[in-house]
């Protein structure tokens, strides 16, 4: 079959959590377009569900490179959580940065002071694996400052529409003022 009808296939079997079914056809277009950049990225979304990170990572880095949104670099910053060294946290960060700025929920606002237009990244998800990258790092304060952002922008009804609702990020930051020992302000996000 051709690379676009197997494609196709293979995200409709991944939702429907058939991975099996999924991986193999996307596997069988990549056979006859190894750098198929949507193909790549669904074999290592495959791979990364089955907690195989490491035999992820350069599918998701294919998959990642030619993207003009965000999901493949967010599920590119996962894995590097998953993997967790030094390293593939700073990398993870970077991905997720990326990511930010190919958000396709992204809106713009005008500045005044600065007297230009700034996107507006609305992408919880996205703010959710920086704050969970930038805990495995120590730095609890952005962490908290992330987790933070990924919640105001569940409360966009938009975000709520395309994503669904996902409160997590209320208990990730609940957690890690509960770490500081800020218990009064822990309290708030429970």
């Amino acid at each position: 079959g051709d690379r676009v009808g197997l494609g196709c296939r293979a995200e409709a079997l991944l939702q429907l959590g058939r991975t099996d079914e999924a991986l193999q056809q996307a596997e069988e277009g990549l056979k006859a377009q190894p750098r198929d950049g949507r193909l790549n990225a669904l074999k290592g979304q495959i791979l990364l569900l089955r907690k195989q990170a490491r035999a992820a990572l350069p599918f998701l880095e294919r998959g990642a490179r030619p993207a003009l949104v965000s999901d493949p670099w967010r599920r590119l910053a996962e894995c590097y959580l998953e993997l967790g060294d030094a390293d593939s946290l700073s990398k993870g960060v970077e991905a997720a940065r990326r990511g930010l700025a190919r958000d396709p929920l992204t809106t713009y606002s005008y500045d005044r002071k600065q007297r230009k237009v700034l996107p507006l990244p609305a992408d919880p998800r996205l703010h959710r694996v920086l704050g969970r990258l930038r805990h495995k790092q120590g730095r609890l304060g952005a962490a908290i400052l992330h987790h933070q952002r990924a919640l105001l922008l569940w409360n966009n009804r938009r975000v709520v529409t395309t994503l669904g609702l996902d409160l997590r990020d209320a208990l990730y930051a609940g957690e890690l003022h509960q770490q500081l020992g800020l218990l009064n302000e822990a309290y708030h996000f429970y």
